[in-house]
């Protein structure tokens, strides 16, 4: 009896050059692409850390794509928001600005974490002066959280100022036009706890003018080069896969039985960018087991140049390879940067 998941895997190879042979003398992350004789499939040579391996036999009429995925769209910008009040102080008035954390520490979707910053407004406040105490107030108030979820920062005429729970008063001397809240990048293990964005929305109260609730703060995305987000590559999350993927080469507990273990030594380099190119398939046999299984053959790299020359029309293997349309993460609205017209944004 067939069952639909026998066989679904992803096998993944990290790739450093392309060769014209492959054995043990090659460079670890060494690749080449063979045509079987026949003209009707395919596989790759490999060498890994240890040995050389072999590929699954892909026979060319099986493969249901082939894509080819460029690093720069599968970098994610860190949320970076803005907070301006158009408005001078209304003495006697309560600004607060709540900051409201999503997914709070990985703990599902449903649970959220509320931080603010509040300020009572006085005879003589300034605009200034009103957001160093909503700036003070927000760092405060997030001082005994187990890791930082955002950085706040103070706007000023030539760039910004950062404010945290250590910050004194006194030492903000400046003239200042606005906060800056971004997102903080958060801890990485390899393995055992992987990155993850903070989801966090800000959310302005409401002030009494002249007998009417008005809202009183801007929330827009940061676009000065001193404040828009942080670009991340996809180092991280390649470095994961690696990990994980490794499983299948023999150590199927991933490192959970040490010391008995296959030692894993990583390739990927967590701090690099990579391309990825994504081969799905399907296999089958006759009789009882015509159903299709299907697989994914992954190939990172830095630059696949040389190994995509190898596929198309007349190449060494005549596969043809699609392009995925190249994103711009800055200005694609991709998870983790959002325009921020009005104060929910999620």
């Amino acid at each position: 009896m067939f069952i639909g998941s026998e066989n679904q895997f992803r096998h993944l190879f990290v790739v450093k050059s392309v060769e014209n042979t492959i054995d043990d003398t090659k460079n670890v992350g060494s690749i080449k692409p063979v045509l079987t004789k026949d003209g009707k499939a395919f596989y790759f040579e490999y060498k890994d850390n240890d040995n050389v391996l072999r590929s699954d036999i892909i026979e060319l009429d099986k493969v249901m794509f082939a894509l080819h995925v460029k690093a720069k769209s599968m970098q994610r910008v860190a949320k970076s928001v803005d907070i301006t009040i158009p408005d001078a102080p209304v003495v006697g008035q309560d600004y607060v600005i709540h900051i409201q954390v999503q997914n709070y520490i990985g703990l599902g979707d449903d649970l959220i974490h509320t931080k603010f910053g509040a300020a009572h407004a006085v005879k003589g406040m300034t605009s200034s002066d009103l957001y160093k105490e909503l700036a003070l107030s927000m760092a405060r108030n997030f001082k005994n959280e187990a890791q930082q979820l955002v950085k706040i920062r103070l706007i000023k005429a030539d760039g910004v100022v950062d404010v945290d729970a250590n910050t004194k008063a006194t030492s903000l001397t400046e003239d200042y036009t606005g906060i800056n809240i971004t997102e903080a990048r958060q801890p990485w293990r390899l393995g055992v706890y992987p990155e993850e964005p903070v989801y966090f929305s800000v959310i302005p109260s409401q002030i009494m003018v002249d007998g009417e609730y008005v809202d009183f703060a801007k929330i827009t995305k940061a676009t000065d080069d001193n404040r828009k987000g942080a670009v991340y590559g996809n180092g991280r999350h390649m470095a994961d896969l690696e990990w994980f993927y490794h499983g299948n080469r023999g150590d199927f507990y991933r490192e959970r039985t040490y010391p008995d273990n296959f030692p894993f030594t990583p390739i990927v380099d967590k701090d690099a960018e990579y391309d990825s190119l994504e081969i799905h398939y399907y296999w089958h046999n006759d009789g009882i087991n015509v159903g299709r299984s299907e697989r994914t053959i992954t190939l990172i790299g830095t630059d696949l140049t040389n190994l995509l020359d190898k596929f198309g029309t007349g190449k060494t293997i005549p596969l043809t390879i699609k392009e995925e349309e190249e994103i711009d993460p800055a200005t694609s609205g991709i998870v983790g940067q959002h325009d921020t017209t009005n104060a929910i944004d999620y």
